[in-house]
């Protein structure tokens, strides 16, 4: 087989995964403004989710 410019060696380089990680950094940003009260609940529940989007492209 030739060499294919679109390889790439780690997920890492994958956009969709840089755009997680953008997004998972945002939230994060978001989640340090909600109001004590919201720790356990809708701040836990942002962190998780933006957790497990870089995870999913990795699958």
């Amino acid at each position: 087989m030739g060499s294919n410019k679109s390889e790439f060696r780690t997920f890492e380089e994958l956009e969709c995964w840089k755009a997680c990680r953008d997004l998972r950094r945002f939230a994060a940003m978001i989640a340090k403004q909600l109001p004590r009260e919201e720790d356990y609940r809708l701040k836990d529940q942002i962190l998780r989710a933006a957790r497990s989007s870089t995870a999913n492209p990795v699958e």
